[in-house]
């Protein structure tokens, strides 16, 4: 087995891969660039601020209104303890260990998580704040079974060149397929030329019936009216000057 040896442009691999999700090297070495910048990161947070101080304790002052002033009551212990945030060097390098240990389980390919473990690798204090945190986090990165090769992605040359051309597959079928359902053949076959003949429409007028004047006044055998009345074109109802006449204060009165 060989020692790794760290080289300027490991960098720019973990970069391309937490960009774009698109692991461009072999697991193996891929696998040492990672475990090499995790030992980087360890040793930034422990040479950073350790473990903050607990409040000093001070026993209760008399004030001079007769009161009792009391230190504040101590947080109460939980049954399930706590994670450990500020660690030790013997303690971080334990938790170092096992994150090591899930990276070898990991034969020829990478975690389908590896894009999140990278991005780690990369900006390990932009979301923690102690190294417990921080390996907790990488930890959960790696508590998986799957492998990248177990997810298949779009080939990114094509998809960057589809979307650079949007017009290049449109002559020859929708971007995005409908769910419409496709026409009924009943209409279809009705569509034919561009101004079919209107439909035949019924003329609608006035009724031309009288009515027989039979109990019930309603008609079993009704009678045109034109062959019952006559008419010589004469105007039967006057106009409204010959049957009112102007008023004084306006308006129309009946003669």
């Amino acid at each position: 087995m060989t020692q790794y040896i760290w080289q300027i442009e490991h960098d720019a691999i973990l970069e391309h891969i937490a960009s774009t999700d698109l692991p461009n090297s072999e697991w193996p070495l891929l696998r040492d660039i990672i475990k090499h910048k995790i030992n980087k990161n360890i040793d930034l947070f422990l040479s950073g601020p350790g473990r903050p101080t607990p409040p000093a304790h001070f026993p209760p002052v008399a004030t001079a209104s007769g009161g009792l002033k009391l230190a504040p009551f101590p947080q109460r212990k939980s049954l399930v303890p706590a994670p450990v945030n500020y660690m030790t060097a013997e303690e971080a390098e334990g938790m170092k260990d096992s994150v090591f240990a899930l990276l070898d389980q990991f034969d020829s390919n990478p975690p389908f998580t590896i894009q999140r473990v990278c991005e780690l690798c990369l900006n390990p204090k932009q979301n923690y704040n102690s190294v417990g945190k921080y390996l907790r986090a990488v930890e959960k990165s790696l508590l998986v079974t799957s492998t990248y090769d177990s997810f298949p992605t779009i080939n990114s040359q094509r998809a960057r060149y589809d979307c650079s051309h949007p017009g290049r597959h449109r002559l020859h079928h929708a971007v995005c397929p409908s769910r419409s359902p496709p026409p009924s053949p009943l209409i279809l076959a009705n569509i034919g030329e561009a101004h079919p003949d209107p439909l035949e429409t019924k003329a609608l007028g006035l009724v031309d019936e009288l009515d027989d004047p039979a109990p019930g006044h309603m008609s079993e055998h009704p009678v045109a009216l034109t062959s019952v009345t006559t008419s010589d074109g004469e105007q039967v109802v006057d106009s409204l000057e010959a049957r009112f006449v102007r008023a004084q204060g306006g308006g129309y009165v009946r003669r």
